[in-house]
């Protein structure tokens, strides 16, 4: 406007202008400042704006505000609006500029929504016009969701509603190469350091070497516009190698079912009871108790089918004898594979099994040669290929475990979900209620069975009960439910996995089994025991096993150790080896444990064969061991004979030396033969008197031990003497009745 307004004080009426071309009514200026009607009325009334009153009601001149002078654009140059009247005085040119085109655009849209069909939907129209608006404006671009933002803040705030408030807005954005440089190379590290202290350390090298370097703001958003792949790089190498890096695609169906078994480990999102033994503190005994445990799993899977080839379950974390043990069981069912695809942890490379890891040595290193023990694998002939470590996606059995955990995990109510986000709310209640749950998920037979089991010792016995119920119904799942569905590999033709690893194997396919020494060597191996009397305890299944060749070893304490080798899901035999790990024989459960008290009166027919059959055992022990002496003395004596013999042969004994003649022999004493006699009468009635005497004290203390003194004495000559006087005291007539010829006086 060209004319000047003169305003007068409080009066509301202001000079006629000879044209009001251009001014703006009420309503349309309430709408610009986001004010209502009557404070716009109030303003004009009150002076406070440079309005006339015409007959349509207040006409207001744009040119009184900044933010009508900048909606109309009134100025030739809109960076040359004076806003020293207004509270945008601090808006930068750009800031001016934005808001014109933003509001701009919500005139348009406005009148645009005003035309639009009968029927159609309002978010319909905007997106239209934003397709519309973005077509002939591609350098302001604009989506539905922020026409909407706009036109709220518009509404609730007018003009002023529109400008961009953001600390950054009209800064000088640009960066130095060099600053660009320092910036993305502290980003993309792996310690993952802050950007705002990245922006600090980069603000002082600018100030030293006279970088350009923006703000916080700024570089926040350079940063999210950079390479998102070289980013990743630098601050998380595994998760660039998975999501970023191209993946090698492999083809099933190029190899036969039971090829290739991948194995794994896997720990259930379930909780499950568990009775352990808690040490006692304070002087105070240990008690078992109730506790939550999730059980792991140790799988082997078909590669072809997804067939679940054999696996085992335990509280435990899994080590290289379980893996051999699982690994037995599927050979023992289906035969051994031709190749295994197996995780790089140390439990698959144990030396036992696949030979352990092969590391060079370092220059300058002693290698100690360790005792060389044939790797399993190598002697069944089955090859091995080992998994990049940390590489979940190479091996097929992760995406089954997560098939596991939806179709079986949770079903139960106690699954407690794969990540702490996840953990459902009941979790909280079950804490301290296992007990609880397991009178509800075990039998009362093992209820009762795990109440007598409270040594310390016994605990792989109760974790056995415990896991009963548990893997019963996974195997159950796995037969009636798993194997029959349609696999989920690729490669199994749209047959279901068990119908997958029956059909689909090689033409030449043979079931191939290794010979039951060479099985034995795949268990677990015990701790070095004795074998006693009963054979040898195997502590696992809490009984004895026996084996005709463990004869020699038995009852020689530390002298004859030996180890054994068992199947934790099988307890009919068990494996022997020396102490040199050299195979032995295959022991099967003693016969004379859990004998009936009374078998021969109120024993079944199968109690008095099992006590017959005990009977008979240990009698064949003691009649093969009595033989056994018998040959051993009459050999003895036989050589002591011919040793005699040889050496009377060879003149190592002095020749035999007549006798000298017999000379007259004189009777001392007539009566001597006598006193003789009588002196064995009075022995042989001690002897007797003693006997009495023993009996006597048998009965009344219990013992047949000797006298006090516990010595014999034997019969001296003073003792004959002194039963001579006694008897010819008590028979004086006794030396006159001797023979006459005897005595020569």
């Amino acid at each position: 406007m060209t004319q000047a307004l003169a305003i007068s004080g409080q009066s509301s009426i202001v000079t006629p202008p000879s044209s009001i071309e251009g001014w703006l009514p009420v309503p349309a200026v309430a709408r610009l400042l986001g004010i209502t009607d009557s404070a716009v009325r109030k303003a004009c009334g009150a002076g406070r704006m440079a309005a006339t009153m015409t007959d349509s009601g207040w006409m207001i001149d744009p040119a009184c505000r900044a933010e009508l002078r900048i909606a109309t654009h009134t100025e030739t140059c809109l960076h040359a609006v004076s806003l020293a009247d207004s509270d945008l005085s601090h808006l930068s040119a750009r800031q001016r500029q934005q808001v014109h085109e933003r509001m701009t655009m919500i005139e348009k849209y406005i009148s645009w929504e005003s035309d639009k069909p009968i029927g159609d939907t309002l978010g319909h129209v905007q997106n239209l016009f934003c397709d519309a608006w973005t077509a002939a404006h591609p350098q302001n671009k604009v989506c539905a969701p922020t026409l909407r933002k706009y036109i709220r803040k518009y509404r609730r705030g007018g003009i002023a509603g529109l400008v961009d408030r953001r600390a950054d807005n009209g800064r000088n954005n640009t960066m130095s190469p060099e600053a660009g440089e320092f910036i993305l190379g502290l980003y993309a590290q792996q310690q993952r350091e802050h950007l705002p202290k990245i922006h600090e350390l980069a603000v002082a090298m600018a100030a030293r070497n006279g970088w350009i370097v923006p703000g916080l703001k700024a570089v926040q958003e350079w940063i999210r516009k950079r390479d998102r792949k070289l980013i990743l790089c630098g601050r998380d190498p595994k998760r660039f190698r998975d999501r970023c890096t191209p993946h090698i695609l492999r083809d099933a169906t190029k190899i036969a079912a039971m090829q290739l078994i991948v194995g794994d480990h896997h720990q259930f999102d379930i909780l499950w009871p568990r009775r352990v033994y808690i040490d006692g503190k304070a002087g105070k005994p240990g008690r078992c108790e109730w506790k939550w445990f999730r059980p792991w799993l140790s799988a082997w899977l078909d590669f072809r089918s997804w067939h679940l080839y054999s696996h085992s379950i335990a509280f435990d974390s899994p080590d290289g004898d379980r893996v051999m043990g699982s690994f037995l069981q599927g050979v023992l069912e289906h035969g051994q594979p031709d190749h295994l695809y197996l995780d790089n942890g140390k439990d698959y490379r144990m030396q036992r099994f696949a030979g352990g890891r092969k590391r060079p040595a370092k220059d300058g290193e002693q290698i100690v040669a360790r005792r060389h023990v044939e790797p399993i694998l190598t002697m069944l002939g089955i090859g091995v290929t080992w998994a990049t470590p940390y590489n979940a996606k190479a091996k097929i059995i992760e995406p089954w475990f997560g098939i596991v955990e939806e179709r079986f995990g949770k079903s139960f109510e106690t699954y407690v979900g794969n990540k702490p986000d996840r953990r459902p709310e009941r979790m909280k209640k079950m804490m301290n209620r296992s007990g609880d749950y397991a009178a509800r998920f075990f039998a009362p037979e093992t209820l009762e069975r795990l109440a007598t089991l409270t040594d310390k010792y016994d605990q792989e016995r109760r974790d056995a009960l415990c896991l009963e119920s548990f893997s019963s119904l996974f195997d159950q799942w796995i037969t009636a439910d798993y194997s029959l569905r349609k696999s989920p590999a690729a490669g199994a033709c749209g047959l279901s996995a068990r119908e997958a690893f029956l059909s689909l194997r090689a033409k030449d396919f043979s079931v191939r089994r290794p010979d039951e020494s060479t099985l034995a060597v795949m268990l677990m191996p015990s701790m070095a025991v004795s074998v006693s009397q009963n054979g040898v305890w195997v502590k696992p299944f809490g009984c004895y096993y026996w084996s005709g060749n463990l004869e020699s070893l038995r009852c020689n304490g530390q002298r004859s150790k030996i180890t054994y080798r068992f199947n934790p899901s099988d307890s009919s035999k068990v494996y022997i080896f020396d102490a040199a790990d050299k195979f032995l024989d295959v022991a099967t459960p003693y016969v004379g444990m859990g004998m009936h008290p009374l078998a021969s009166v109120y024993g079944t027919e199968a109690d008095k064969q099992k006590l017959s059959d005990a009977i008979y055992l240990q009698r064949s022990c003691a009649k093969n061991t009595r033989r056994q002496v018998r040959e051993l003395q009459s050999k003895a004596q036989r050589m002591l004979g011919a040793s005699a013999s040889a050496a009377d042969e060879l003149g190592l004994l002095d020749k035999a030396v007549a006798p000298d003649a017999a000379l007259p022999t004189l009777r001392i004493v007539p009566a001597l033969t006598a006193a003789a006699q009588a002196g064995a009468d009075v022995e042989e009635r001690r002897a007797k008197s003693e006997e009495r005497k023993m009996a006597s004290d048998f009965f009344l203390t219990g013992t047949d031990g000797p006298a006090a003194d516990g010595r014999h004495h034997p019969t001296t000559a003073l003792d004959l003497i002194a039963g001579l006087e006694e008897l010819c005291d008590r028979n004086p007539e006794s030396e006159h009745d001797s023979d006459p010829e005897s005595n020569p006086d």
